[in-house]
């Protein structure tokens, strides 16, 4: 089976937290590191994506945003028989259509697990399948409202945090000696960094273990 993802409505931000989020964090006050807490967003923001695992429309872009998609999943003599189709991105909270060889069904016969992202085809109220052949076209609407959008936002607490976390590590460390491995000093606490910088090597395990529940797994 081929999938193949296109945005019918892009989402209008993309970032994972605000410039006055990190301000208030960092307790900055001015206007001069502003430029410089507008690009980190952006940065941590993709890379968090990248970690996730988000999967790509057909033009390169992935995000957390909610948007709006179009999805068709075409499926080959040898596929087996389907009782559900995984959409590209979650959590859908909306499905404007579901077409089948370009035909419109029913509302009553598909069901949406929005939070996974699944739909399971129905018929008379009960599980059938999808077909082996031809064609499935859904149209959803998928992700969360970011911090910027209009509205309440609905993105996790933890995947905000972490968008801060990180900004605030990059920040403090283009004030370290990066040719200086290790300090001790007897009688005096011994503070240790995470080795690695945003878009280079993995997380840290805590910041690792607060993003587990969001990744998307292969199927």
């Amino acid at each position: 089976m081929l999938s193949t993802i296109v945005r019918a409505v892009a989402a209008t931000t993309t970032s994972l937290t605000t410039r006055d989020r990190v301000k208030s964090d960092l307790k900055i006050t001015g206007t001069a590191e502003d430029a410089y807490i507008d690009e980190a967003i952006a940065r941590v923001s993709a890379l968090i994506c990248s970690y996730l695992k988000v999967p790509m429309a057909d033009d390169g872009s992935r995000t957390l945003a909610s948007e709006d998609l179009v999805q068709t999943f075409r499926f080959r003599h040898h596929d087996h028989h389907r009782e559900s189709l995984v959409l590209a991105r979650k959590p859908v909270t909306a499905v404007a259509y579901v077409k089948i060889n370009d035909v419109e069904i029913d509302q009553d016969d598909y069901e949406l697990i929005g939070r996974s992202g699944i739909l399971y085809r129905l018929r008379f109220g009960h599980p059938s399948h999808w077909p082996c052949r031809g064609k499935v076209e859904v149209r959803s609407t998928a992700g969360w409202l970011l911090p910027n959008d209009t509205g309440q936002s609905t993105l996790p607490s933890d995947i905000e945090g972490v968008a801060v976390d990180l900004i605030k590590a990059a920040r403090e460390a283009r004030t370290r000696d990066p040719m200086v491995k290790s300090v001790a000093v007897v009688d005096v606490d011994q503070v240790d960094y995470w080795v690695g910088n945003i878009g280079q090597g993995p997380f840290p395990p805590d910041i690792e273990a607060k993003l587990e529940a969001y990744r998307y797994r292969s199927l």
